[in-house]
């Protein structure tokens, strides 16, 4: 390991920064790198500390404010949320970046920004798909147009820079001529969404060719405070609608490795009372879930610590009709959309009262 590159504590494992392209931080305002780093792991100092973000507007407000320095001189990046008298419908971004660093190239990005504790279903997948939805939805591409030519024409400074840019072609055509074509998003969090992967895989046509997922932390060392983003910005579109998925082989323990002796062995008598009834079901490890099967699939087993959430493909309606000592939970239209059908969750956190969910497993069996 170089010595400009240190593992981060209270992160991912096996994750390292290059102390050469992280940024100072100074309150919301990024700087390059000016002097030499203030620890190195020769020395007995502190090994940098990730400090995550507590706020989504925390992240939004980082990237918003420092366009620049995180995506090249020649850009210009728009805050979509100032104040205008436009009454917006539809999907709306936090920010708008004008990436003119290449002559003769312009390109669009929409700026998404997510913390990795959010609800990847409950917040960004329906905020994508609302940005795929505005792009087959001329009204709406026209609001999107309308309102970000208020906020330039509103902004002298940003106004001239961009006519700067933008040599003799108007503001308007130029504005237009960047939202008619369908962006690209840059999705910026502050970690791995567990969730990108699989989706980037099921969606490729959307996702995998338009979603471009950026991370940047915030960490600490010696009293100061720095930003580090990854990929560089200037390598996210080298491969262009090119869908790259990492395929990670996983196993039963895999999943279990966090998990209490309770819930392991939750799991265990599930299997072993189905593999009983029927022992052509198919129990299948993928990276984030374990799926039950039998022709299809019937339900998804995700592990954690304290709990198994387990998605059934069967009505809510259905399920609680035989589900009376455990939490079922309700599940949005996208997300059953997601999992191929009608679909609830039930929270298990003990070996109590399995044989309901037993019984209406063996149900689904019996039906798939």
């Amino acid at each position: 390991m170089n010595k400009t590159e240190l593992e981060i504590k209270n992160h991912l494992p096996n994750t390292t920064v290059d102390l050469n392209k992280a940024f100072i931080l100074n309150e919301k305002t990024l700087q390059l790198r000016t002097r030499e780093a203030p620890f190195e792991p020769d020395e007995n100092l502190i090994t940098p500390i990730e400090r995550k973000f507590k706020f989504k507007l925390q992240l939004e407000r980082i990237v918003v404010q420092n366009g620049k320095v995180l995506f090249g001189a020649n850009s210009l990046l728009i805050d979509t949320k100032v104040k205008t008298n436009i009454e917006f419908s539809g999907y709306q971004p936090d920010a708008i970046l004008f990436d003119l660093n290449e002559q003769g190239k312009p390109k669009c990005y929409f700026i998404e920004t997510m913390l990795v504790k959010q609800d990847f279903f409950g917040f960004l997948f329906p905020r994508m798909t609302g940005f795929f939805a505005q792009r087959n939805n001329k009204e709406m591409v026209s609001s999107l147009i309308e309102l970000m030519c208020k906020i330039i024409s509103k902004n002298h400074h940003l106004k001239k820079k961009l006519q700067s840019f933008i040599a003799e072609e108007e503001v308007v055509l130029f504005v237009n001529r960047m939202l008619l074509n369908t962006p690209l998003v840059l999705l910026i969090t502050d970690g791995a969404i567990l969730e990108l992967p699989e989706i980037i895989q099921v969606y490729g046509e959307t996702w995998g060719k338009r979603v471009k997922p950026l991370v940047l932390r915030k960490f600490s060392a010696n009293k100061e405070s720095y930003c580090y983003l990854s990929p560089d910005f200037d390598d996210i579109d080298k491969e262009k609608d090119t869908v790259k998925v990492k395929v990670v082989k996983s196993t039963e323990d895999d999943h279990f490795k966090n998990s209490s002796d309770g819930i392991r062995d939750s799991y265990s008598l599930i299997k072993a009372e189905l593999l009983t009834e029927d022992e052509t079901i198919e129990f299948n490890p993928k990276q984030y879930y374990i799926s039950v099967r039998k022709n299809r699939n019937l339900a998804f087993f995700h592990i954690s610590k304290k709990k198994i959430t387990l998605v059934l493909v069967n009505p809510e309606k259905e399920t609680r009709k035989v589900i009376k000592h455990h939490v079922v939970k309700t599940l949005t239209e996208k997300v059953q959309k997601f999992w191929n059908g009608p679909s609830c969750s039930v929270i298990i956190e003990n070996t109590d009262n399995l044989n309901e969910v037993i019984t209406l497993l063996k149900k689904l069996v019996a039906k798939s």
